[in-house]
């Protein structure tokens, strides 16, 4: 999909507005449970409407957030 560049900040949008409506989930690790906050969206990509599902986690903020950055400046 050659728009997921810009699909995926949507969707960190979505999250960042909506956190307090997405589902929280906790999964038990060895030191502290991991927090996860999930939801769904859809999107449409030329005529088909998809379905995207919404994983927000703070562990998982800061190498996103890097890695969108590189991939918006080489588009």
């Amino acid at each position: 999909m050659p728009d997921q560049v810009n699909e995926t900040k949507a969707a960190i949008e979505y999250a960042a507005r909506n956190l307090g409506h997405m589902r929280k989930i906790e999964i038990p690790t060895s030191t502290e449970p991991a927090v996860y906050y999930i939801s769904e969206d859809t999107c449409s990509y030329y005529d088909t409407d998809l379905k995207m599902a919404i994983c927000y986690s703070k562990i998982l903020k800061v190498p996103n957030v890097k890695r969108l950055k590189k991939e918006s400046i080489r588009n």
